[in-house]
């Protein structure tokens, strides 16, 4: 059985700590992306937390 599962935090690539939204698969990372519920980023992240690990 597949768990899929939607975590909020803050991306560690840099000193900004953008606020991102992470979704997980059986506990592996599968999207990362910037937090849709916060305004001004509409779900964008820059290069550097774009390349985190997926």
């Amino acid at each position: 059985m597949s768990v899929k599962k939607s975590t909020f935090s803050v991306c560690g690539m840099c000193t900004v700590r953008c606020p991102i939204q992470v979704e997980t698969e059986n506990g592996a990372i599968q999207f990362i992306q910037g937090n849709p519920h916060l305004g001004g980023i509409n779900g964008a992240l820059c290069a550097r937390g774009a390349a985190a690990k997926p």
